[in-house]
């Protein structure tokens, strides 16, 4: 299993991930970057109207392998 680092950004700061999380593939990376959008969003819900949360993965190298974000709009009808 290898090491990937999980950083993310809020929309207004980025989170270093300085632990790593032990992955089996690159499968394991999408699934646990995905699984964890929706976390990110509830704890840090926008006080504005809309806000891009975002998680960038990078492997031990430090290179880039996946970035997922997810928009949160708000919005009156």
């Amino acid at each position: 299993m290898a090491l990937y680092f999980f950083d993310c950004h809020d929309g207004e700061t980025t989170h270093v991930d300085e632990e790593g999380i032990s992955c089996r593939d690159l499968a394991e990376v999408r699934y646990r970057a995905v699984d964890a959008l929706p976390d990110l969003v509830r704890d840090e819900l926008p006080n504005g109207d809309e806000r891009v949360f975002e998680i960038r993965v990078r492997d031990e190298e430090g290179q880039p392998v996946f970035r997922c974000w997810l928009t949160f709009r708000l919005a009156w009808p």
